[in-house]
């Protein structure tokens, strides 16, 4: 494993377990640059209450939060839109399913159906690989926020891959929907809006969107159980740092 590989599992653990590892504590502003290659035309089409929509969804690839790459990043909702590429440096993120959406300003929102979103992207996510593959995921979390205001497109390259996925979370469709831990996944609202809160919506409402929490799956983080704060994350970052200083050069 490189220095490098190490240090960004180390800074993305660190800023997650700011977010789970403080009693009382579920939120945290963070710098979420966001790539600018994401799922095409083919292979997610779709309709959203009764509109048609050609391409657009996750993976946003590649994706940085506080500058270490993210695993993959998709999106929540469908009405709000969010510029790619493009850095978001003041982005809220979430181990509750809570996020910003344009429809409601005055409170936070929870995801509906979160924990059936948590489940797709727990068991799916890091196999997706090719863009159908990204395009049936984000269109199966879709439909499970959605329920029937999405309809996928029978003609996508994507939709053979969101029936297993869609079938799989939804029993066949008969419910009840699987889940998996909320907290298993960061929710983002991304913001460039330094009032931006959990009790405070920013100005502007980009479209929320969500990843990995390396603080909840224990192989994220180098020794998980030793580093339960962010400070004592820092520091271990500062030891890689001194690991790298110190090794011996490479014959």
């Amino acid at each position: 494993m490189t220095y490098r590989t190490v240090r960004n599992m180390v800074v993305v653990g660190v800023a997650a377990l700011a977010i789970g590892g403080t009693p009382g504590r579920a939120d945290i502003v963070v710098d979420l640059n966001i790539g600018g290659n994401y799922t095409g035309q083919g292979d997610l089409n779709y309709n959203y209450n009764s509109q048609g929509y050609l391409g657009g969804g996750g993976s946003l690839d590649t994706s940085y939060l506080n500058s270490a790459k993210l695993p993959y990043l998709y999106c929540i909702d469908i009405p709000d839109h969010v510029n790619v590429p493009a850095e978001y440096a003041k982005t809220l993120a979430t181990d509750t399913g809570q996020v910003w959406l344009g429809s409601n300003t005055s409170s936070i929102s929870t995801v509906n159906n979160a924990g059936a979103v948590a489940y797709l992207i727990d068991k799916y996510a890091a196999g997706a690989t090719t863009r159908a593959e990204m395009g049936g995921l984000q269109g199966a979390i879709w439909k499970v926020i959605y329920g029937g205001l999405f309809v996928m497109n029978s003609g996508s390259n994507g939709y053979s891959d969101y029936l297993t996925y869609y079938n799989d979370v939804s029993n066949n469709g008969v419910g009840p929907l699987k889940t998996a831990s909320v907290s298993s996944l960061l929710w983002f609202s991304p913001s460039k809006d330094s009032s931006i809160s959990a009790s405070h919506a920013p100005g502007t409402i980009y479209q929320a969107l969500v990843t990995l929490n390396p603080s909840y799956h224990s192989g994220a983080v180098p020794e998980p159980a030793t580093i339960v704060t962010s400070s004592m994350g820092i520091v271990v970052l500062a030891g890689l740092r001194m690991w790298r200083r110190r090794r011996p050069a490479a014959a």
